[in-house]
């Protein structure tokens, strides 16, 4: 009776403990097959872009490549203006020259030279159009001479124009600036005077300022060069006098 009571408590006590195990092995084969269910996840699950903190706020890294500079732009830019912005044109001018003899002017012929540089054209970006023509340096040089006299007293003058004026205005299209100018420069005389053979040089220099306005128009030959033209009205002032220059200039721009 002993024996069998023995039995029956220690098949009691052993149920429970075998039931218990089997729930670990269960609950322990359960979360490793979840882990393995999100290590899977993580492999498959989309990737989150990298964020930079900014005082604005986060910036992904593919906004961060976008704010920087595109190395094309300028390329292309350089592409569609590859003219350097220096320009030369022969001139042929009226001059209206201002006589110290009494009222009036002479008009005499001048032919001249101009060299020019539009900076905006290096210097700006190349959307921004006012400033890339607006604005030229150009150095002028004119020349003109004439005769007087009888045959028994005569004389000849030469003068020689040289300016250095900044030409600042509007273009319109790319195509036509119109424009004001202004700057400092000399001229240079010489003077010949013949009294009966006798001959008697006189030479003098005198600086000047010259003023006005004209508009000149660029038309785009090629991708590397453009012809030039203008049509200006300009006055130097010389000592106390006025020379007025009517000019007709025709050249290339490079």
């Amino acid at each position: 009776m002993k024996i069998r009571l023995l039995l029956l408590a220690a098949l009691t006590l052993a149920f429970p403990l075998r039931a218990h195990a089997q729930d670990d092995d269960s609950s322990s084969s359960s979360s490793s097959s979840d882990s393995m269910n999100d290590g899977s996840d993580s492999d498959t699950a989309p990737k989150k872009h990298h964020k930079r903190r900014t005082k604005d706020g986060d910036v992904t890294a593919e906004e961060e490549l976008a704010e920087e500079p595109d190395p094309t732009k300028e390329k292309l830019a350089r592409i569609d203006e590859p003219r350097i912005g220096l320009g030369v044109e022969a001139t042929l001018s009226l001059d209206l020259l201002d006589k110290s003899a009494g009222p009036g002017f002479k008009g005499i012929p001048a032919a001249g030279l101009r060299v020019n540089w539009a900076p905006g054209v290096l210097w700006t970006d190349p959307e921004d159009e006012f400033w890339r023509y607006a604005l030229l340096a150009e150095l002028s040089y004119d020349y003109t001479g004439y005769s007087d006299g009888t045959t028994a007293v005569n004389s000849s003058t030469h003068i020689h124009y040289l300016n250095a004026h900044v030409m600042f205005g509007y273009p319109v299209q790319k195509v036509l600036l119109v424009y004001a100018a202004l700057g400092p420069g000399m001229a240079f005389e010489t003077e010949s005077v013949d009294i009966q053979g006798s001959n008697t040089p006189v030479s003098g220099l005198k600086f000047l300022l010259a003023y006005g306005g004209g508009a000149r128009l660029t038309i785009q030959a090629n991708e590397h060069w453009a012809i030039a033209a203008r049509m200006e009205l300009m006055a130097q002032r010389r000592g106390y006098m006025d020379d007025v220059f009517l000019t007709f200039g025709v050249g290339g721009a490079f």
